[in-house]
C-alpha cells in the first residue's frame, strides 16, 4: 500500500470521525427552555368560542397569524428530533386556519377540524416532552 493511499485512507476516517462527533453535539434546547416557549406561542391560540363570540373574527385572524408568523422560528429546534415534524405540522395547521379565517381547504376543512387537530398534534408533543423530562 502506498502513502497516498494510507494518507488518503486515514483522511477518510478523521473526516467520518469529525462528521460522527459533530453530529453528536446537539444545538437543541432544552425540554424546560422550549417548553416556556411552546406554551407562549400554542396559548396564543384562541379558543373556538372566544373566536366565535368575537365582534371581528377577521381581526382576531390576523392579530393571531401575525403572532405566529412573528415567533414560529422560536420553536425550531425543538428539544426532540422526535418531534420536529409534529410541531412543523401544528404550525401550519395553525397558520392556515387563520390565513384563510375560517379555513377551507383540503387538509383543514373548517375552525372544528383545525382546533381538533392542533390538540391531538400538541398532545403528542406533549407526550414526548415528558418522556424527555424522565430520561
Amino acid at each position: 500500500m502506498s502513502i497516498g493511499t494510507t494518507l488518503r485512507r486515514h483522511s477518510v476516517i478523521l473526516v467520518l470521525v469529525a462528521l460522527l462527533v459533530s453530529a453528536c453535539g446537539s444545538d437543541r434546547p432544552s425540554v424546560d427552555d422550549w417548553q416556556s416557549r411552546w406554551d407562549r406561542i400554542s396559548t396564543s391560540i384562541p379558543s373556538e368560542a372566544s373566536l366565535d363570540a368575537a365582534e371581528s373574527p377577521a381581526a382576531f385572524c390576523t392579530e393571531t397569524l401575525a403572532y405566529l408568523r412573528s415567533n414560529r422560528a422560536e420553536l425550531v429546534p425543538t428539544p426532540d428530533p422526535a418531534i420536529d415534524d409534529v410541531v412543523t405540522a401544528w404550525v401550519e395547521i395553525a397558520e392556515d386556519a387563520f390565513f384563510e379565517c375560517p379555513p377551507h381547504n383540503d387538509q383543514v376543512g373548517d375552525f372544528a377540524e383545525a382546533y381538533a387537530e392542533l390538540n391531538r398534534l400538541a398532545a403528542e408533543i406533549e407526550l414526548v416532552l415528558d418522556i424527555d423530562r424522565v430520561e
